[in-house]
């Protein structure tokens, strides 16, 4: 499927298929993204927008370093990266790590600062501190959350307004997950049900979740322990197996924002680079459908816009099949789980085994 293109300012992204339409509520509020029908490849990770009291020089280097907090924890993956020494330092001159800032008034005039970061020099913090670096390509996370206040437990949809909803759509944005809220129309009602979800039953989350495409599922029960405090299960199913864990009570958004650090805290062992390690690996990939120039660039430009990626060169050239040789920042099954994420390589499963230069080639379906 190809990708499309679209500005998500708290707007639903609603796509035509062969059954129906669908709306998926992405909770990315002010993130530019490029979606497929599984992956999410998000433009925005970088930036930040906080309220700020003046625009003193002042003001702006504390707000700063609270930016550059939350783009490092985005970025790693890791809520207590900034705990790092090389992440503390930087904390100290968070300027230097700006490419650029502007102020604009928000709800109620209330000022804000829109801080964008540097990719590269904050990569280049990230692997000073030996912290993962996960790319903009990330799996999107179909989320059923059962609430239980004032005597009664409903779902989280994408449609209501509620603190609820806010904190966790804040959560999955301060993280970087990619957050598909239910529609909960006939269909999904027909499908799941509010004690399903509070039971956190696996089977009928995954059955749920069909229709959404999403490459994990997060069930989760939030319930008062005191008036003005919410305590959290979880269940996250991903990558064939599901992991349970809790939140302590504390504020409803606190309990989101840690639900969603743990989710990004996993993903990222899949995903993100380990610059603790430093090693690279090579791969050759044979790429089969290179019909044409065009299909010989984009295949090259698709895998080079990985971050885990350092080089792709061309090994080979028969027919419509192209031989890449590919070195990765760390595991090649890294790279492999990114390229599952969506449908531009699909892998050749029944093609014979061939090794080249040492190195085992792997087949691949171009699809442009």
């Amino acid at each position: 499927m190809r990708k499309s293109t679209l500005t998500l300012p708290l707007k639903a992204v609603v796509r035509a298929e062969s059954k129906g339409l669908f709306v998926v509520l992405l909770s990315l509020f002010l993130l530019s993204v490029v979606t497929t029908l599984q992956a999410v490849e998000i433009d925005g990770l970088y930036r930040v927008e906080l309220p700020v009291e003046s625009q003193s020089q002042n003001e702006r280097q504390r707000v700063s370093a609270v930016g550059l907090e939350q783009v490092v924890q985005r970025i790693s993956g890791d809520r207590l990266a900034f705990n790092e020494p090389a992440v503390q330092a930087a904390l100290k001159t968070p300027q230097r790590y700006l490419r650029q800032f502007s102020y604009f008034l928000g709800a109620s005039e209330q000022q804000y600062l829109r801080l964008q970061f540097d990719e590269s020099l904050v990569n280049r913090l990230l692997r000073q501190a030996k912290q993962p670096i996960w790319g903009s390509n990330r799996p999107s996370l179909m989320t059923w959350v059962a609430v239980e206040g004032a005597g009664e437990r409903h779902l989280i949809n994408s449609d209501e307004a509620s603190l609820w909803q806010r904190a966790v759509k804040q959560a999955g944005q301060d993280s970087g997950v990619p957050i598909l809220l239910p529609l909960m129309d006939l269909e999904d009602e027909g499908n799941i049900s509010v004690m399903d979800v509070w039971g956190l039953f696996r089977d009928k989350l995954e059955q749920a979740s069909q229709r959404y495409h999403s490459e994990a599922v997060l069930g989760g029960r939030l319930y008062q322990s005191t008036p003005s405090q919410w305590a959290g299960r979880w269940l996250l199913i991903f990558n064939g197996g599901a992991i349970s864990f809790s939140t302590p009570p504390t504020a409803i958004e606190k309990s989101a924002s840690e639900a969603m650090a743990k989710v990004a805290s996993i993903m990222v062992k899949r995903y993100a680079i380990d610059t603790a390690t430093g090693d690279a690996q090579q791969v050759k990939l044979a790429v089969q459908g290179i019909n044409n120039l065009d299909d010989y660039a984009q295949v090259q430009r698709y895998l080079q816009d990985f971050t885990i990626v350092r080089d792709v060169a061309v090994s080979d050239v028969a027919g419509d099949r192209l031989t890449l040789a590919v070195t990765t920042e760390g595991e090649w099954e890294k790279l492999k789980g990114l390229i599952a994420l969506d449908n531009r390589l699909l892998p050749i499963s029944d093609a014979a085994v061939e090794f080249a230069d040492g190195l085992m080639v792997m087949p691949y379906q171009w699809r442009p």
